[in-house]
């Protein structure tokens, strides 16, 4: 079985260029792969908080909790 997740085809002004698309299942598993990701980065992130020091006065500094 072969599932396409990216369609390709030829551009009908110009046959030396291809045309890439995303199939519909292509756009679902974009979809999943974000939710995957997002959870990811809260979980591995929870640890982590701001603070600001006075010798990195006005900097973002990540400190583990």
């Amino acid at each position: 079985m072969v599932t396409l997740i990216i369609i390709c085809y030829d551009d009908y002004n110009d046959k030396r260029k291809r045309i890439y698309s995303v199939s519909a299942l292509g756009r679902e598993q974009e979809i999943v792969g974000n939710e995957i990701s997002d959870a990811l980065s809260d979980i591995f992130y929870d640890g982590f908080s701001d603070v600001d020091s006075g010798k990195n006065a006005g900097k973002k500094v990540v400190v583990l909790s």
